[in-house]
């Protein structure tokens, strides 16, 4: 992972409690430029999914943090968001914070022929062993080096 902008790190440490307070964890702060504009984002994630009343929440709660505490010389637009419907599962926290959500995953090596499975998230093991159920009711496990990447499913 690279290395956080300073000016993230600082925002970071002013709001995540002021964030954790409107029961969403924050993921991630960047600070980064982008067509020549600045944008400080602020990546909230919680059980369920984000919904835009959360966004405006911790945007709200947050706002008057930034004001007053983070000093920035040039201008930024300051934004939070989701970290998106079908992100991938990185850290334990997210696969605990998604438990009972469908997921999809994908191996680096087929299992009976196949490289990809979609379940139900039923357990995440300190190893970083991974077990769903699938669509069929079929338990199934698989080890942490078998896992290419893991996404939250999108269904509707």
């Amino acid at each position: 992972m690279a290395k956080q902008h300073p000016i993230a790190a600082k925002a970071e440490a002013i709001c995540r409690e002021a964030i954790e307070a409107q029961d969403v964890d924050l993921l991630e702060t960047v600070y980064k430029k982008e067509q020549n504009r600045w944008f400080l984002r602020f990546i909230i994630d919680k059980k369920g999914g984000v919904s835009m009343d959360d966004c405006v929440a911790v945007t709200e709660a947050i706002n008057p943090l930034v004001d007053e505490q983070l000093e920035v010389r040039q201008p930024y637009t300051m934004e939070v968001s989701s970290p998106g419907l079908d992100r991938p599962l990185t850290e334990a926290a997210d696969y605990h914070r998604h438990m009972g959500e469908w997921v999809d995953v994908s191996l680096y090596q087929s299992r009976d022929g196949e490289k990809r499975f979609t379940g139900v998230l039923k357990d995440y093991a300190s190893d970083g062993t991974l077990t769903i159920e699938s669509e069929a009711g079929d338990e199934l496990i698989f080890a942490k080096k078998e896992l290419a990447k893991v996404n939250r499913s999108v269904r509707f």
